[in-house]
């Protein structure tokens, strides 16, 4: 092979070489420019990742401090003071309470009281007490109770319940029994299982048959009652 000739083939390959060198490098920076955009997907989607996850946190954040809010303003009314329809207080069947009870809240009474029981609202009995009783707003009597009862709205007593004592209230539902005088200052409605040993007076007493009295009835009218 001349001198020439050898040039030529020697440039050939260099331009060669060198041209596979290029090829290599695009390969090599394509790969890594690849790679790059790989991570920086891979990262945009972290992040949005990271930012629907943070949503939703706060989103179940907001959440709940509406449904707080909710509970606060259906808990109080509009005195701010506490709506006792949602506080109840439960004295559950096998209790035994030796003492008196005295609750703002609406009670539940399914136990034994041996003492005086006071409620600001409604009162719920189904066990035994024995003491006076005085709520403010609604007694119903399922059990019994061996002492006075007083209510300024009104008092339910069903159907083998008793009271041993007198029974003061606004107006009275009776199909169970009361052994002492009944004082209701608007009406007494006196179901066919009912059993008074004792003077009954209102402005209006409603009697069924089958109902049974041992003493008196004072039917009086607002004037009567004034006086």
């Amino acid at each position: 092979m001349d001198k020439d000739s050898k040039n030529n083939f020697d440039g050939k390959d260099k331009s060669k070489d060198k041209s596979n060198f290029f090829i290599a490098l695009d390969e090599i920076m394509g790969g890594k420019n690849k790679e790059s955009e790989d991570d920086e997907s891979t990262s945009i989607l972290e992040d949005k990742e990271t930012d629907i996850f943070e949503k939703k946190q706060n989103d179940f954040s907001e959440k709940i401090e509406k449904d707080l809010s909710k509970i606060d303003s259906k808990s109080s009314n509009k005195d701010g003071n506490v709506n006792l329809e949602k506080e109840t207080t439960v004295i559950s069947q096998s209790t035994i309470i030796d003492g008196s009870i005295s609750s703002k809240e609406n009670l539940i009474i399914k136990g034994n009281v041996n003492g005086d029981v006071a409620g600001d609202n409604d009162i719920m009995i189904s066990g035994h007490i024995e003491g006076n009783v005085k709520g403010g707003s609604t007694i119903s009597l399922k059990g019994s109770v061996n002492g006075n009862v007083t209510n300024n709205g009104k008092i339910s007593i069903s159907k083998e319940s008793e009271i041993s004592g007198n029974a003061n209230c606004n107006t009275l539902y009776l199909d169970g029994s009361i052994v002492g005088d009944i004082n209701a200052s608007n009406s007494v409605i006196m179901g066919s299982n009912s059993v008074v040993k004792g003077n009954v007076s209102s402005k209006s007493i409603s009697i069924e048959e089958g109902a049974k009295i041992k003493g008196s009835l004072n039917v009086f009218s607002g004037e009567d009652e004034k006086a």
